[in-house]
Formats: C-alpha cells, sequence, structure tokens
C-alpha cells in the first residue's frame, strides 16, 4: 500500500498513512483509521449510452452528444438517469452499479502466506494440532452482502441444484431478499450478509464473479463443481486453512484480539438482539483483524471450499481437505449461539444443499506470480 492521505472515520481531521501501513491512529481525537475503512471513489466515469463518451459521475448529460445520462441499477437490472433517487420498479433508494463497490466497499485483501500452528486442544474435531503452510492469497474484507447476492440473481436467476435453490427466500426477518417480478433487497437489509444460500449457491456467486471480471473459474458447471481449484485466477471460497489463518492473522489467542469473547469486536448470542448485522460493524465498532479483514468472528457462520473430515497428522502445505464427503466446513460463529463457538479455531459442518439464517460466505481468490 503506497502512501495516502484520508480523512479521520471520527473526527474528519486530515491524516497520512505511511506507505506500507494498513492503519494510523488520528492526532486529535485517538481513534484507530484503517486503510479498508476508507470510501474511495476514484473518478468514477458514467459511459453515455448513445455515443461511448466518458463523462464524470456528478454530469447529468453527455459532454459530447448531450443526452441524458443513464447507468444500470444494481437491484433491478434496468437503467435510470445518474440523479434518480428511488428506483420506479422496486421503490428501492437506486444503488448505481458505477458505486456497487462503495455501498459497503467490498474489496479483496492480499493476504501474505506463512505457516501457522492450526487447530486446538479444546475440541476434539480441532484435533490434531498442526503445522499448515499457506501461499499468498486474496479474501474479501467483509462477506458478501444481500446487495451482492441480488445483483447475481438478476443476472443469472435462482436455479436449483442438488435438489435446492441456490438461495432460500424466506419470508422473515431474518432473509433480506424477496423476488416479485425482480430479486429486490428489503429496505435496510442492503449492508447485511446474504443468509440462505447454499453451498452450491456461494459457489455459483464466485463463477459469475469471475466470468464477469474475466478470471478462469475456480470450480465446475452446475452439478458438478468438485472442490475448487486453486491453480485458476477466479473467485472461490476460501479453504478451511486458508480461512483459519487469515482469521488468526498472526496471533495464537483463542480469538484474533485475546482469549475472552468481546462485544466489540463480534455479534453472538449475548450481544446481537436475535439477529444479524450490517457487515462491518461488529458490536458497534466494526474492528478488523490485523490483515484489515471484518467480521471474521460471529454475525453468520461462513463456508469454506472443504468438504468437512478429520485432521490430518504432520505438518502440511494448501490443504483443500477430503477429495468427498456428506457436509462442507462453516467457520466463524455466528449472531444466534454462544461466543465459544467464535473461537478462532472452531470449526463446524453443514448440509451444502442446505441454507441457512446463520450462514453467509465471503470469497477469495489466488495469488499468482503474474498478479
Amino acid at each position: 500500500m503506497t502512501g495516502k492521505n484520508i480523512k479521520c472515520n471520527n473526527c474528519g481531521a486530515s491524516l497520512d498513512i505511511p506507505e506500507g501501513f494498513n492503519s494510523v491512529y488520528c492526532a486529535y481525537c485517538n481513534s484507530q483509521n484503517f486503510v479498508t475503512d476508507v470510501m474511495e471513489i476514484p473518478g468514477v466515469t458514467v459511459l453515455c449510452l448513445s455515443c461511448n463518451t466518458k463523462n464524470k459521475d456528478e454530469m447529468l448529460f453527455c459532454s459530447r452528444c448531450g443526452s441524458k445520462l443513464q447507468t444500470k441499477c444494481l437491484y433491478c437490472g434496468e437503467n435510470h438517469p445518474v440523479n434518480k433517487k428511488f428506483c420506479p420498479k422496486t421503490g428501492n433508494e437506486i444503488i448505481h452499479e458505477v458505486h456497487r463497490n462503495y455501498l459497503v466497499n467490498i474489496r479483496m485483501i492480499f493476504i501474505p502466506g506463512g505457516i501457522f500452528n492450526m487447530g486446538s486442544s479444546k475440541k476434539d474435531n480441532e484435533l490434531p494440532v498442526h503445522a499448515v503452510t499457506v501461499n499468498n492469497f486474496f479474501m474479501s474484507n467483509y462477506t458478501v452482502t444481500n446487495a451482492d447476492y441480488c445483483e447475481f440473481l438478476n443476472s443469472v436467476g435462482n436455479q436449483p441444484e442438488m435438489k435446492s435453490q441456490w438461495i432460500k427466500l424466506e419470508k422473515n426477518e431474518y432473509s433480506g431478499i424477496v423476488k416479485d417480478e425482480i430479486f429486490t433487497v428489503k429496505p435496510g437489509y442492503e449492508k447485511r450478509p446474504a443468509v440462505y444460500v447454499t453451498w452450491f449457491g456461494a459457489v455459483a456467486y464466485c463463477n459469475w464473479l469471475s466470468d464477469k471480471e474475466g478470471f478462469n473459474r475456480c470450480y465446475g458447471d452446475i452439478n458438478h463443481r468438485g472442490n475448487a481449484d486453486l491453480t485458476k485466477s477466479g473467485y472461490r471460497l476460501p479453504t478451511e486453512a486458508e480461512w483459519e489463518y487469515a482469521c488468526r492473522a498472526g496471533t495464537t489467542t483463542d480469538y484474533y484480539w485475546g482469549d475472552t469473547v468481546n462485544d466489540s469486536f463480534c455479534w453472538y448470542g449475548g450481544n446481537s438482539a436475535n439477529n444479524h448485522h450490517d457487515v462491518g460493524i461488529a458490536g458497534g465498532n466494526g474492528r478488523p483483524n490485523n490483515f484489515g479483514l471484518f467480521d471474521m468472528s460471529g454475525n453468520v457462520w461462513q463456508w469454506c471450499s472443504d468438504w468437512y473430515g478429520g485432521y490430518p497428522s504432520g505438518h502440511v502445505v494448501n490443504p483443500t481437505g477430503s477429495s468427498s464427503g456428506v457436509r462442507r466446513v462453516v467457520r466463524g460463529g455466528s449472531w444466534k449461539q454462544d461466543g465459544a463457538l467464535c473461537r478462532s479455531s472452531v470449526r463446524s459442518d453443514w448440509p451444502p444443499n442446505m441454507g441457512s439464517n446463520i450462514v453467509g460466505f465471503r470469497i477469495a481468490r489466488s495469488h499468482h506470480s503474474n498478479q
């Protein structure tokens, strides 16, 4: 990360973050500011649909031909004037596609590889503690949100796979996506994690995003997924080893902040008010770990790429789990359960064709030498 100037998220003071640093303390209010917190809109341009001229996003009419500028709405998929506030089809506040990444500022964070001790002696399924080497990789700073998943659904639909739809559209206070003529997000649920998504629905999203951004898919086609191919450049779910390595972020304590549950770092049964919350605001503070990743503990369990099974003994390199199985790994704990399940080493399993209001996912990518 090169040196840059930002504004303090607490008091608005101008701050300089030196090259190589991911955070800085404000000299005026002493609050810690992370690079991943900064909402950057780096000169977004709007392409005129009439003449293909690039225009600054604050312009209403094309600087070349004078046509009214329009962009694609994230939720309904149709073009609307850039200054239109509410979607005429859904009534939701319009989030234009050019601003999609700034709704919650999702970024792929570079995770430098290394060796760590995976597992713990706390529970039998976390044994044996064993040394693991993981290569460099990328992981999203947040879990995938309803807004993100809704865009995917409006592009390809909610398809059945292995006897279940990719997402179960429940009519309750936990589900954030509804379907009428199109898929829409319930007002106020845009930044919440996408839940009720099956493992197959998560990898389908990864393949779709890989296609959209020009990367090679890591998974096979529908009904023929298999495990992720880590040699490919595309998006995928993290392996279980990558997930724990990224969660620990260099720590060896039970949680990435210490050895006891802390309301400032995670949503769990003791502080969640019986529901999940917007990503990145755990405990009302939104404190990431040392890698800049939010919500690695609590809020929702997160799908991993691996089949669930026993750990190997001895040192392993880039493990991807068993080649077959019945249930897939989930990690991280949730808003509904005890804080002890938010420990970095806790592992659980879930049927891959079953979604839940306590399970979501985040995405990863392999790092290759040409990146």
